[in-house]
């Protein structure tokens, strides 16, 4: 609601995953979107401009998705009615804004390694798993219900059938590791599709936006890279909390600086050695801290990076 001298001026609307407020008397549209939420949480705006935020019901237990981004649609309107704006602040909202590179310069970055040719007629059957979950994708985002990142690339279509857009059908949510974004950045590059690059970009700014794992304990993380936004999981990061190939490759596709800084956070982590960046030795955990020092190595040329890549 809007509230002037204490009293509501105007309300706003919402659908799933988006919602607005218009000014009619002042010709201002506000609106963002929001995303799925298991356990709710209040957020308001006082007067003075400090934003609160209210505990969740259950906060021992969070989901993927809980949380808000910092996506803001702001539209002058001096002659619209508050219908005809929550049409057009929908219809932008399906469409993610992007900025691209050129391509030679996307080119000459060499984002991405070598990759073998024949996909996807050698593997049928991972063909098929992909157009189930790239058909998941645009419903979803055509529903704005999940910023257009449901499920490609994750665990929850693995089962197939009517659970295969159950946000709950997962028990890892929606970032295991780093699939949701190295997988359709891969394929990109494969195929030159658009339709991987429109869910490699709208995918790799949700989760730079919003809290993107998991807990039934505050101490037990989900491996990702958000950058814990949430009041509840707030603290020191380490590399598993920012790991990902995919983070690069939205970086140079778009430029976006906040995907360099998350791309750099996960190799400091690694090499300052904070929480337990450097604990465990098996060969996952070795490849993410090898993979996360070289290409931060490729970023910058520090060859700080590349001599821990080589650890």
């Amino acid at each position: 609601d809007l509230f002037e001298n204490g009293a509501v001026l105007e309300s706003g609307a919402t659908t799933n995953g988006f919602a607005s407020l218009s000014d009619t008397r002042h010709g201002i549209l506000l609106a963002a979107r929001y995303f799925w939420e298991k356990n709710p949480r209040g957020i308001s705006l006082s007067e003075d401009g400090t934003l609160i935020y209210e505990a969740a019901a259950e906060p021992d237990f969070l989901y993927a998705g809980m949380g808000s981004g910092d996506e803001l649609l702001l539209h002058f309107h001096p002659n619209s009615s508050v219908s005809e704006l929550q049409s057009l602040a929908e219809g932008e909202g399906r469409q993610p804004l992007q900025g691209l590179m050129r391509s030679g310069d996307y080119a000459a970055a060499r984002p991405f390694y070598a990759l073998s040719e024949g996909f996807p007629a050698r593997w049928p059957g991972f063909a098929a798993y992909l157009t189930q979950t790239t058909a998941n994708h645009f419903a979803a985002r055509e529903n704005l219900g999940l910023y257009g990142s449901t499920n490609f690339g994750d665990m929850i279509a693995i089962d197939g059938g009517a659970n295969a857009m159950d946000i709950n059908a997962s028990g890892w949510g929606n970032n295991y590791y780093d699939g949701l974004l190295l997988t359709p950045a891969r394929l990109l590059t494969m195929g030159a599709e658009r339709r991987y690059l429109d869910i490699l970009i709208p995918g790799a700014r949700h989760w730079m936006e919003s809290d993107a794992w998991q807990s039934d304990d505050p101490d037990d993380w989900m491996n990702g890279y958000c950058p814990a936004y949430s009041l509840h999981h707030r603290d020191v990061g380490h590399f598993q909390h920012h790991y990902g190939e995919g983070v690069w490759a939205y970086y140079y596709l778009s430029g976006d600086e906040r995907a360099r800084e998350v791309g750099l956070n996960a190799a400091n982590s690694i090499i300052r050695q904070q929480a337990w960046g450097n604990e465990n030795t098996g060969c996952r955990q070795a490849y993410q801290r090898a993979s996360a020092c070289l290409e931060a190595y490729k970023a910058t040329t520090d060859p700080a990076y590349l001599a821990h890549a080589r650890l």
